[in-house]
């Protein structure tokens, strides 16, 4: 498949949907803080006790855990049943100011997820044994089609998501657990990047590395593939696990369902089939606060598959791609043995591709979190990151760069608010910009500032589901 840009492969671009959705653990956020934080610094001096209360009120709401939901009786019952519902709201925003191509573009893509994780022991008596279904809607997408085009970079422009406003289904599995947990399989349609090469960084967002997201893949979420994987706790820190799926490599219009070719219609009403196969092996190591007063996190893993990728410069064919990935996370400084204290941690994280078959083939993350520097703001967590992708010399020639190398550096942040709601602002900037996503472009990739910010409401938890 020729990666060409300008042609109908932009409409092919995807990134990551600002979080990884899964059906246990979801990243989310809101403006709600800066709203109340606006609120409070703006009430006038000399109100009334009562003022006061209501403004103490809802910053103690909003820093708190919140409320029983209305429905938290019905929430009980169902949990007693074993049953999880998952309902998500989530919104991307983000703008290059100052970088790219044609700057001042913004892109907005707002989604809605569904779903539930059952636990069968419970409903049915099958020890060990869940079930788990989630679905995505695209509700509204404003610059989706051509924000990637507008920054054009390796970086930010391949982060972009591209968003067709239409329905998916993410994850449809059977997972089995046996010998005291310490065994677990899971088969059906899930997304390899919830257990494969996981994030290291402080949100997902400009995290899952551009590598991994066309040739070599892993999908992003929330597109789910056909697969199955099986993990096994060599030691209670160590694990080992393996995995097979079938990918697509047009993703952007695939919903999950597709047959074991899967055959998607592209916008100009064409038909291709593009699965195939890819294999996933890792081996991970983890302590936790309840056994470790500076937890650790470790993971390396190798991946393979077997398309055929054409090259965008010459009539080289290449046939398959084989890369690694490593992980590490490290808390380097905690204020004492409380969950919530504050501390300090560094991380860093490399894809790598063995080979000339994708236009980024090698990225690194790196950076250091501050998790709960106010004390009332035990959940919050700041970070200070750095990004350089390294683009394959094949791709560097077709497109014409002056440079491989792009780095980029920035903060970001995690603001829980109430419980149940996220703030992920974000700031990068980025030099020896290149126009990997746009290639044809006369235009002038500038060195330059994209912001943006990423919102999750946990719907089912306010709720009380």
């Amino acid at each position: 498949m020729n990666k060409s840009k300008d042609q109908t492969s932009n409409l092919e671009h995807t990134g990551v949907f600002g979080t990884a959705v899964r059906s246990t653990t979801i990243a989310a956020v809101s403006s709600v803080l800066l709203c109340s934080t606006a609120f409070a610094q703006s009430a006038p001096e000399g109100n009334s006790e009562d003022s006061g209360d209501f403004v103490s009120s809802v910053i103690d709401y909003i820093n708190g855990p919140g409320v029983p939901g209305p429905l938290s009786s019905v929430g009980e019952k169902l949990h007693e049943k074993g049953i999880k519902p998952v309902l998500v709201i989530s919104n991307n925003f983000m703008t290059n100011p100052s970088l790219g191509l044609v700057k001042g573009k913004t892109e907005r893509v707002t989604t809605v997820s569904y779903g539930a994780d059952l636990d069968l022991e419970r409903i049915l008596g099958f020890k060990g044994s869940s079930f788990h279904v989630l679905g995505q809607y695209n509700l509204w997408t404003h610059g989706s089609e051509s924000f990637a085009n507008a920054a054009g970079d390796s970086i930010i422009g391949h982060a972009a998501p591209f968003a067709p406003t239409d329905e998916r289904l993410t994850k449809l599995t059977f997972e089995q657990k046996l010998f005291d947990e310490r065994f677990d399989f899971e088969v059906g349609i899930d997304n390899a990047s919830s257990h494969f090469g996981t994030p290291v960084c402080n949100t997902p967002f400009l995290c899952q590395n551009s590598v991994t997201q066309f040739y070599n893949g892993i999908n992003p979420p929330p597109f789910g593939n056909y697969g199955a994987r099986v993990a096994y706790k060599l030691t209670p820190e160590v694990t080992a696990q393996a995995g097979y799926y079938r990918t697509n490599l047009n993703f952007p219009f695939s919903h999950g369902w597709e047959g074991w070719d899967g055959k998607v219609t592209l916008p100009n009403g064409a038909e291709v089939e593009s699965n195939y196969n890819l294999f996933l092996a890792s081996v991970s190591y983890d302590t936790t606060l309840q056994t470790d007063l500076y937890p650790t996190h470790l993971e390396a893993m190798i991946y393979h598959n077997d398309t055929d990728f054409s090259s965008p410069k010459t009539p080289e064919v290449y046939d398959s791609m084989t890369g690694i990935y490593l992980g590490a996370k490290q808390t380097i400084w905690r204020q004492s043995d409380e969950p919530t204290a504050t501390s300090i941690a560094l991380y860093s994280s490399l894809f790598a591709d063995f080979g000339e078959g994708d236009d980024v083939n090698s990225e690194l993350d790196a950076g250091v979190i501050f998790q709960g520097l106010f004390h009332d703001r035990p959940f919050d967590s700041y970070s200070a990151k750095f990004i350089w992708n390294h683009l394959s010399d094949d791709y560097a020639s077709y497109a014409n760069v002056g440079s491989q190398d792009e780095f980029s550096a920035g903060v970001d942040a995690n603001l829980v608010l109430a419980g149940n709601t996220i703030l992920q602002p974000w700031a990068m900037y980025t030099w020896n910009t290149n126009k990997a996503m746009n290639p044809t472009s006369t235009a002038t990739a500038d060195d330059g500032w994209a912001v943006g910010v990423n919102a999750i409401f946990l719907l089912d938890r306010a709720l009380g589901l």
